[in-house]
């Protein structure tokens, strides 16, 4: 009798984690194809809906002249408001649509950024504004924790140091720095690294 429910013990076990999404920076493994609807199937890497759309990736510029830019994708065909959808996996990444958590005015279409996986998963965005008759776009930083699947705009230095008081070697690095303000990304994925017993599952 032992035995038995130790076996299906195990069972249970090895199924939990097996639906259970991968966590480390840049580690996909494991990963299933498909359009999340929301945080959750995210969070359990079960999507709902399936994939049947083609990658887009292009680059959009930010900032004062325009004179920077990053990657952003979008699906040929898909057709859906901007709060209705989470993101997608293509069976190698995550791509996530941060107009799930924030309306952005003038934002063209369903757009999404390719998202680093951890504690605090990591992303960039664009945001567009309206001023002097023109449409201008910025550069948002954003974190996704994996425990509560809150969003947290990374608005500046402060935001870091909270997410990092638990690791006061790393805190201090990064409080020496002088980069610290563009490499956001890396610091959140030396903090995944260390901690991975934060993670709730």
């Amino acid at each position: 009798m032992k035995f038995k429910h130790y076996f299906w013990g195990l069972i249970c076990f090895i199924t939990l984690n097996a639906n259970s999404q991968s966590l480390m920076p840049n580690d996909t493994s494991g990963l299933k194809k498909g359009i999340y609807k929301n945080y959750d199937e995210f969070k359990h890497n079960n999507p709902s809906l399936p994939l049947n759309f083609s990658l887009i990736s292009f680059s959009e510029t930010y900032g004062f002249f325009d004179a920077n830019s990053i990657n952003r994708y979008r699906l040929l065909g898909l057709s859906q408001e901007r709060d209705s959808i989470w993101g997608f996996c293509d069976g190698e990444n995550v791509y996530v649509n941060y107009s799930y958590y924030e309306d952005i005015l003038f934002s063209k279409g369903l757009t999404f950024d390719k998202l680093v996986l951890g504690r605090y998963c990591y992303a960039e965005c664009i945001s567009y504004f309206y001023g002097g008759g023109t449409i201008g776009r910025l550069l948002i930083r954003f974190a996704i924790d994996f425990n509560t699947g809150q969003a947290i705009r990374l608005n500046n230095n402060g935001v870091i140091k909270k997410l990092l008081k638990n690791d006061p070697e790393l805190l201090q690095q990064f409080k020496n720095d002088d980069d610290k303000r563009d490499r956001y990304s890396y610091y959140l994925q030396e903090y995944s690294k260390r901690h991975k017993n934060e993670i709730i599952k």
